[in-house]
């Protein structure tokens, strides 16, 4: 390889139960990238996330962090190395914000312990990072979603790991919330360097923001690379069905999708 990868998946299989959700999945990721990952529902992508952040253990095949098997470190020790933004966090509604943010010192904080003035430094860092240092003091249930999207990716941040996982960051949120979002994840590998995979339904904005696009299906990876190699019609349509057509936008041209008419 040209380039170190900070994370490489080798031939990994994932059970939930008795239902294979990765078969044989292998992939390199480079530091200081924005990869999309992308697929129909039930497709994987959730079941690749919390494989790789340790939520589901590998059957079959290993996970490497620089060089390391995820196998040989502890799961809080894993913590430090990988942050997770679920999908749809709202399950703190009643938190302060800051409160929220500062569960992303746990791994560094020893049982029974309290966070102390340089994990409060963090966090409102973190939290000005994701413009929410304003709300540090509100609860969650006050806030828009984009805004609580923004504060669950602060508290990743506090974690202080090189590789962020985020599930469907921008589900359910309308298209300025949607642009702000990904303009925050573009931020933190430009600015902070941080290796970022995300899930992402709307493939255009993946198209236009993200540096390699993973597609998977039915548990397998089925083609990886920039935009420009994923975004042709022939390979949309076979993952994504035979009603969607990729266009060239005349103002950069770049490939974009749209639904096809019924008439």
């Amino acid at each position: 390889m040209d380039e170190k990868c900070i994370l490489k998946i080798n031939h990994v299989t994932s059970f939930l139960g008795s239902t294979k959700v990765l078969d044989n999945v292998s992939l390199d990721i480079k530091p200081g990238t924005l990869n999309g990952l992308i697929g129909v529902n039930g497709s994987g992508k959730t079941s690749l996330i919390n494989t790789i952040n340790g939520l589901i253990k590998p059957t079959e095949g290993s996970l490497d962090i620089d060089d390391l098997s995820l196998d040989s470190i502890p799961d809080k020790d894993i913590a430090k190395l990988i942050a997770t933004v679920p999908q749809n966090p709202t399950n703190m509604l009643g938190f302060s914000c800051l409160d929220v943010v500062l569960m992303g010192r746990n791994p560094y904080i020893p049982i029974g312990g309290w966070p102390n003035g340089s994990d409060i430094d963090i966090a409102y860092q973190s939290m000005k990072s994701t413009g929410v240092d304003q709300f540090a003091k509100r609860t969650l249930d006050t806030l828009s979603g984009g805004e609580i999207q923004r504060v669950f990716i602060a508290k990743g941040l506090a974690q202080g790991t090189g590789i962020l996982l985020l599930d469907e960051p921008i589900a359910n949120l309308d298209i300025s919330y949607q642009i702000q979002i990904m303009d925050i994840l573009l931020s933190l590998v430009h600015e902070q360097n941080f290796t970022i995979i995300t899930s992402l339904h709307d493939i255009n904005l993946a198209s236009l923001y993200c540096d390699n696009l993973i597609v998977i299906d039915k548990g397998a990876i089925v083609k990886t690379g920039p935009p420009s190699g994923i975004i042709e019609k022939d390979f949309i349509q076979s993952i994504f069905g035979n009603r969607l057509d990729v266009i060239r936008n005349p103002e950069d041209n770049r490939s974009i999708i749209i639904p096809k008419s019924i008439n």
